[in-house]
């Protein structure tokens, strides 16, 4: 498999490169913009979304290119939709000022010297290694480390929301340069109370009836894309439990990972199970849930800003440490974890808030905690200075 996948890689970068390479030809316009939201497959949302709205505010004039697997997605009007490695999209990026990442970019591109390079990432605290970390778990590593080298060596900027994504940043992705330590982008809504969120408008948007409990389940990817066995199974049958034993009518709202977008349709939906998996902004997601539920996710760790309560639901624990091992020690995590449906509902009705504040608390203070929700406007800030900056 790792001969025919790398016959495909070089087939594919011979060709990005001949084809880019052309387009470097062009001139760079220095009010352009591209974005870039894990490989096309995500929409208007997670940080990209808050710097893009920061930006239109800081100047209207600015032409801002988002690259999209699907051209059909939404997104507001001052936004241009572009098929993500298509030639136009060599174009725009060739002839960009500013990139604007938050996954790789593929080893054919390559940054011209009078460009800039952000880097948001997908996550930032998180249980699951990332990248050097987790070397072992990449299927082909060689082609994995010649495009993460050159991917790394383009970033000028690299945003955080804490000392200790600092660190694993210069550690996993063996990052030498630039790092903004001002907070997450797509965590300001969820820290500052300057973002005029609509709850309601959201809620009737889904189909949320306004007098029920909220449950988010968001869990992660697995290797095997088509398991449903370490999931919730029968979601409808765990609702109607928990609304039981909480003597609350509760909603649950189901997203699945961008890469188990095949299983959603293994999962059955009623008015109060609801698919969400498509749903552009997983922080307005959070912002409306009363509580979550995930398994290795980040945005565990996203939902906690609020002090909100946040539960493990993880089957395969042992499985998944041995995959791809943890950052933090999962069991001493500010979160319960639960093996079965029954515990999960018992972590839920025994939750302890006060408990909960303090270990969020040490933990935050342990990794040096910086959500400011102010992220998004200074990186709109220096964006502007560097589409000034003439060189």
């Amino acid at each position: 498999m790792t001969f025919f996948a790398n016959i495909k890689h070089f087939l594919k970068d011979s060709l990005g490169t001949i084809a880019y390479s052309f387009m470097c030809l062009f001139k760079i316009n220095p009010k352009k913009i591209v974005f870039s939201n894990y490989w096309g497959y995500n929409g208007y949302t997670d940080s990209l979304k808050y710097i893009s709205l920061e930006l239109k505010k800081l100047d209207s004039s600015l032409e801002m290119i988002w690259l999209v697997k699907n051209l059909d997605t939404e997104f507001p009007s001052y936004i241009k939709k572009i098929k993500f490695n298509s030639i136009k999209s060599f174009y725009h990026l060739a002839t960009a000022k500013v990139w604007i990442d938050n996954q790789r970019k593929s080893y054919f591109v390559r940054k011209r010297k009078s460009q800039y390079y952000i880097q948001t990432w997908h996550g930032s605290i998180g249980f699951k290694r990332i990248e050097l970390d987790c070397l072992d778990s990449y299927n082909n590593k060689r082609y994995y480390l010649k495009s993460r080298k050159h991917d790394t060596s383009m970033i000028d900027l690299f945003l955080s929301g804490n000392n200790w994504f600092d660190n694993t940043i210069r550690r996993a992705f063996d990052y030498k340069k630039e790092i903004l330590t001002l907070g997450t982008p797509r965590n300001d809504i969820l820290v500052s109370k300057n973002y005029d969120i609509d709850i309601q408008k959201i809620k009737t948007q889904i189909g949320i009836p306004i007098n029920k409990k909220i449950l988010f389940y968001a869990p992660t990817f697995r290797k095997d894309e088509t398991d449903m066995s370490n999931y919730l199974s029968d979601i409808d049958n765990f609702r109607n439990k928990l609304s039981t034993e909480m003597k609350e009518d509760w909603i649950v709202l189901v997203r699945l990972h961008p890469r188990m977008m095949s299983l959603a349709k293994k999962i059955h939906y009623s008015e109060n199970v609801i698919n969400v998996s498509t749903y552009s902004d997983i922080q307005e997601l959070l912002l409306l849930a009363d509580i979550l539920v995930t398994d290795y996710s980040s945005c565990i760790f996203d939902f906690a800003l609020q002090y909100k309560p946040g539960f493990i639901f993880a089957k395969d624990l042992e499985d998944f440490r041995k995959d791809r091992n943890f950052y933090f020690d999962i069991e001493n995590s500010p979160f319960l974890i639960a093996k079965t449906e029954n515990e999960l509902i018992y972590n839920i009705k025994n939750f302890n808030q006060s408990d909960y504040k303090t270990k969020l608390d040490n933990f935050f203070n342990s990794i040096g905690l910086k959500e400011t929700g102010t992220a998004s406007q200074r990186v709109a800030e220096i964006i502007k200075n560097k589409i000034s900056d003439k060189g």
